[in-house]
């Protein structure tokens, strides 16, 4: 069984543009010059330089935390743990088939999913120009752009993760994100058996993610209008791989 992974856009393509994640503190023109992203945390931070093999073209210096600390800016708990020092064992939240959510509790998972969708990501902002263009013409503006949580999930989905123990870790980062939004540390992101659709998606109705087509193209969504997820519409580019391999590198 997978936890669910919501992958719905509609191409909107602008010519010439790329995107790739970058912490907002090192989305800067010292940053992006210096090619370090490590921001110290107070006076004493359990942050170190750890050089990094990809993307040097970017960034060559990112932090390297210390115990049960993480992040990168190491001022969050590695998953499971919590409390001012990292040191104390969160409880398990319960993942449940989206099937077996109750009517309230399916409610409140496309709420969140709608509001993590609509709500500016605090932490990231996206790369609109390839790495050679990237501090503007002039070499004193940073091309970067806002993105949704919900869409910094799709980005990181569908650029870096195909397959466990990556998808593993970007299910507890969305939940995560989605915890932090709503202030509910027990919330959990469902999980669904793609196995008991056979050859249906038996998620794919409108009292849940949306019916309708599951042909992707640039002039058609995903889901039908009546969908609670409808209208999502996210750029074509986050499903351009080959745009993003470049980003950050040379060849």
């Amino acid at each position: 069984m997978r936890a669910l992974v919501l992958g719905l856009v509609c191409f909107v393509t602008w010519p010439g543009s790329t995107e790739a994640q970058f912490p907002r503190v090192c989305s800067t023109v010292e940053g992006i010059v210096s090619k370090q992203c490590c921001p110290a945390l107070g006076s004493d931070p359990a942050n170190v330089y750890d050089r990094e093999r990809w993307p040097t073209t970017c960034f060559n210096q990112t932090c390297r935390c210390f115990s049960n600390f993480g992040g990168f800016d190491c001022g969050q708990c590695t998953f499971g743990w919590t409390g001012p020092n990292c040191d104390v064992q969160k409880s398990p939240v319960v993942r449940k088939n989206i099937h077996s959510l109750t009517p309230a509790e399916l409610q409140e998972f496309l709420d969140v999913l709608d509001r993590a969708k609509n709500t500016t990501h605090p932490d990231y902002v996206i790369a609109t120009q390839h790495w050679l263009a990237l501090l503007g013409p002039n070499g004193t503006q940073p091309q970067f752009s806002n993105i949704s949580i919900y869409d910094f999930f799709t980005w990181q989905h569908y650029y870096s993760v195909r397959d466990t123990p990556w998808g593993i870790y970007h299910i507890l980062s969305l939940e995560r994100n989605l915890q932090r939004l709503t202030g509910n540390e027990t919330f959990a992101v469902p999980y669904w058996n793609f196995a008991t659709g056979q050859t249906e998606c038996d998620v794919c109705t409108d009292s849940l993610l949306g019916g309708g087509t599951t042909q992707m193209t640039p002039a058609s969504s995903v889901t039908s209008p009546g969908s609670p997820i409808g209208g999502w519409c996210v750029t074509g580019a986050l499903l351009d791989r080959h745009v993003f391999k470049t980003l950050c590198e040379t060849d």
